[in-house]
């Protein structure tokens, strides 16, 4: 058939990427359903916790996957152009959740407002990551080029390593339980904390590089491990609630090393069937519209859930009714949003590149005209 064409995508990245997506709506549960503000006292808090640490992966590994697709981004305006797509499906996205916020939800701002939040990428408020993305964009050329310019091997993991330390370790040293008299000394070198994005940027070019192997029986029962011993450690940290106990963010050099993990266990996934790659590599491209799109339905489904979440015994069961049904249906809206936008796209794309080529041919006669004029010179100096 030939719909089922073949795919040149890697389908163990598909696979994360698709993982990513879920872990996404799945993290949103804990934001939507107040688990932030409940007691977090009782031993059965382990588990709740130790999935949130797994959901929490979602943006790291995004980061991984982008470290390993783009480690060969150079500093030229085709690596820019390719983020236009980027903004378009943001931005549509953007104009359909205004509609509905306005149609049936009655909310009411400025159209001043309403622009400013889709300008700033805060429409929907997930939109902070796409904010972060692109500025990574700008980057990512210097990341590289920088990277490149390690000769051996041992000197690109000790970049990454230096990288990774710099901008994580301390910001996890200074979450560690420690006595008061301590809290005045922190960490040292950690002015570039908020770097983090850059550390699993470049150990995603690393492992892009060297592909490094390492077995899955090592790998998958050591992240979940990881997992397991964060929702250990804020029960036994934990005065009140969740946040009043030992926990990670993205900053965390514990959230990049399970990030590393779960990425060493499925970026090198084989996958032959000829379907499966294709229908992995259709869904894992919708990764950036069912992200925020999801906060539509995230909007649809929790309130109906409303004052259900007063204790932890109705977490699983709930988790099932909401998280997956969520996830399919962000897929399914996010296939004519991502048509539509592709199609926007490739025009604003087109249009952009004659404007490139049309400035780059016309600097390069200027060039060529200056260079026949300094010869010219030369020639009649020399007469």
């Amino acid at each position: 058939m030939k719909l089922f064409k073949e795919t040149k995508n890697e389908p163990g990245i598909d696979l994360l990427k698709i993982f990513a997506m879920y872990f996404v709506i799945s993290l949103h549960f804990f934001l939507h359903t107040g688990y932030y503000s409940l007691e977090s006292v009782q031993p059965d808090i382990i588990f709740h916790v130790s999935f949130r640490a797994l959901f929490y992966e979602c943006v790291p590994l995004f980061l991984l996957i982008t470290g390993y697709l783009k480690r060969k981004a150079r500093f030229e305006a085709e690596h820019f152009i390719k983020a236009i797509p980027i903004i378009i499906t943001t931005f549509t996205i953007s104009g359909l959740i205004i509609a509905y916020k306005i149609l049936i939800l009655k909310q009411q701002f400025s159209g001043w407002i309403w622009a400013q939040s889709v300008w700033s990428f805060n429409q929907p408020s997930y939109g902070w990551y796409i904010n972060m993305y692109l500025s990574l964009i700008l980057f990512m050329p210097f990341i590289n080029a920088a990277y490149d310019s390690l000769k051996t091997r041992k000197q690109k993991l000790a970049a990454v390593i230096i990288c990774v330390c710099a901008s994580t370790l301390p910001v996890t040293i200074n979450r560690l339980p420690h006595p008061k008299e301590l809290a005045v000394i922190g960490m040292p070198l950690g002015y570039f904390s908020g770097m983090w994005p850059f550390a699993y940027y470049i150990v995603g070019a690393y492992i892009s590089e060297f592909k490094p192997k390492i077995s899955k029986f090592i790998t998958v029962p050591l992240f979940l491990l990881g997992c397991f011993l964060l929702g250990f450690a804020n029960y036994k940290t934990v005065s009140t609630n969740y946040y009043s106990g030992f926990c990670v963010e993205n900053g965390d050099i514990i959230n990049v090393i399970i990030a590393a993990l779960i990425f060493l266990s499925f970026y090198d996934v084989k996958i032959t069937n000829k379907y499966i790659r294709w229908s992995l590599a259709k869904i894992s491209g919708l990764s950036i519209c069912t992200f925020l799109l999801s906060s539509i339905f995230d909007g649809i489904f929790y309130p109906k859930y409303a004052g259900q979440f007063s204790n932890y015994s109705v977490f699983f069961p709930t988790y099932w009714k909401i998280v997956p049904l969520d996830f399919l249906l962000s897929v399914l809206l996010s296939i004519p949003v991502y048509l539509l936008s592709n199609l926007l796209s490739k025009w604003i794309m087109k249009l952009v590149r004659k404007i490139v080529n049309r400035s780059s041919k016309k600097k390069n006669k200027n060039e060529k005209g200056s260079d026949i004029g300094e010869a010219a010179d030369t020639i009649k100096a020399a007469n």
